[in-house]
């Protein structure tokens, strides 16, 4: 039991260090990039280990006040042991320091569970969308059966450039027509509904578009078995 939450506390460490990395890659404060409590439920932490987490310094928490109309994340900062559903975390220079010093032991990253952790995780996702599919790490992870344009519009702009991390959106024939309100909430409900496996998210008020892998399904079959999950 000690072995498996030290496997997730680790996991968790190495995917808020991911975020921050990410957050300085393109210049925004890493409370632009924190990981909400769901996905952290999600891959097997309890309450308890977050809390201690926080409690040796490795971790903070805050709760996300961000509105539709806000052009970045807005966080109030916590101060105690009380998480909500709106709460996400970010890594301390403890926890930073916690890593580099396992590094330094010649201790690997742990790879079991659902945590997204180089080398297993593949480089990006697939938006297929004859079959308005998204898939990743080989089984799809999304599907639409409904109305789901501004969805499926932002997943085909991805597609188009390749998926890199960042992408900006002024300008592109593939949202011609979108309003801002209809991008927010396209944002939005995408990172909803491929929790706990990527996050999608606005920078640079809104001009632009990114998305990071957080987790990957565990014990997927390929892409022509797997069955489709979150439809809607």
């Amino acid at each position: 039991m000690l072995d498996e939450r030290n496997t997730l506390e680790q996991h968790a460490l190495h995917v808020l260090a991911r975020a921050h990395q990410n957050a300085l890659g393109v210049g925004v404060d890493k409370w632009q990039f924190a990981v909400e409590v769901a996905e952290f439920y999600a891959a097997g932490l309890s309450s308890s280990d977050l809390r201690q987490l926080v409690c040796r310094g490795e971790i903070a928490h805050g709760r996300e006040l961000t509105s539709a109309r806000d052009p970045q994340r807005i966080f109030a900062l916590g101060n105690s042991l009380q998480f909500s559903d709106q709460t996400c975390f970010v890594i301390t220079e403890a926890g930073l320091a916690r890593l580099a010093g396992r590094a330094a032991r010649g201790e690997t990253p742990p790879r079991a569970g659902k945590w997204c952790t180089s080398p297993v995780c593949p480089a990006v996702p697939r938006w297929d969308r004859k079959q308005h599919t998204l898939y990743w790490a080989g089984a799809p992870i999304k599907c639409f059966t409904g109305q789901a344009a501004s969805q499926e519009r932002l997943l085909q702009l991805f597609e188009a450039d390749g998926w890199q991390a960042t992408v900006a959106i002024v300008g592109r024939h593939e949202l011609a027509g979108m309003t801002k309100q209809q991008v927010r909430d396209g944002v939005q409900n995408l990172r909803h509904s491929t929790m706990p496996y990527l996050f999608f998210g606005q920078l640079r008020a809104g001009t632009c578009l990114r998305w990071e892998a957080r987790a990957f399904p565990s014990g997927h079959r390929s892409p022509t078995e797997a069955v489709p999950k979150n439809c809607s």
